[in-house]
């Protein structure tokens, strides 16, 4: 029994297009990848693609024990899955405020590991101030 399918998936990864394309034959699977811009792409030139430069994608081949067997599945529950999906992935801002919020990201990272060495210094430095009152007690007269 042969289970041969070939997919092709159009994603918006910030700012391009890309096509994923998947293909099943029998235990093998293999993947691809295209940037195919940043306006959206139409039905038409994908055809083209796949008619005319399909030998120029480079496959990533893998072999796999179990075959996803492919389903159908409810167009509404698709609806959610999807709107799940983009409101999960939603970048909110454009570039410029995109990589303010990964600089501030990497700064407040940076304070927290520096405010947990010093909270840890300042706890070392109690317990050694106890420890000297503590020898100083007992020390005698």
């Amino acid at each position: 029994m042969n289970n041969n399918s070939l997919s092709c998936t159009i994603v918006f990864e910030s700012p391009f297009y890309k096509a994923i394309f998947e293909e099943h034959l029998n235990k093998a699977y293999s993947v691809a990848t295209l940037t195919l811009g940043p306006s959206e792409p139409k039905i038409e030139d994908i055809y083209y693609f796949i008619l005319f430069n399909w030998k120029k994608l480079n496959f990533y081949k893998t072999t796999s024990d179990s075959i996803i067997q492919h389903r159908k599945i409810n167009p509404k529950r698709l609806q959610r899955v999807v709107k799940k999906q983009i409101l999960q992935n939603k970048a909110v801002g454009t570039k410029a405020q995109n990589a303010i919020k990964k600089q501030h990201d990497e700064i407040k990272k940076v304070k927290r590991t520096n405010r947990r060495t010093d909270k840890l210094e300042q706890k070392e430095k109690k317990f050694q101030l106890t420890k000297k009152k503590r020898q100083q007690k007992h020390k005698g007269h």
